[in-house]
């Protein structure tokens, strides 16, 4: 089963995704400032609660997965 994702989930899950290449884990108040820089080159505008927003609900739709140790 497919779970859709609005166009702005889609940015940030790739921005995730590449941030997750370079390191193994993320912590939300490590990777928001980093998801926040790279949308300042685009015309993505989205601010902190917005990219915490988006990050929650990839996390309840099981695109991200957090870690709970």
């Amino acid at each position: 089963m497919s779970i859709e994702l609005l166009t702005q989930e889609k940015v940030v899950l790739d921005i995730v995704q590449d941030y997750l290449s370079r390191n193994r884990q993320f912590d939300l108040d490590d990777i928001i400032p980093y998801i926040n820089f790279r949308l300042r080159r685009t015309s993505n505008k989205l601010n902190y609660q917005g990219i915490k927003s988006i990050l929650l609900s990839l996390i309840k739709k099981n695109s991200l997965l957090k870690d709970l140790s």
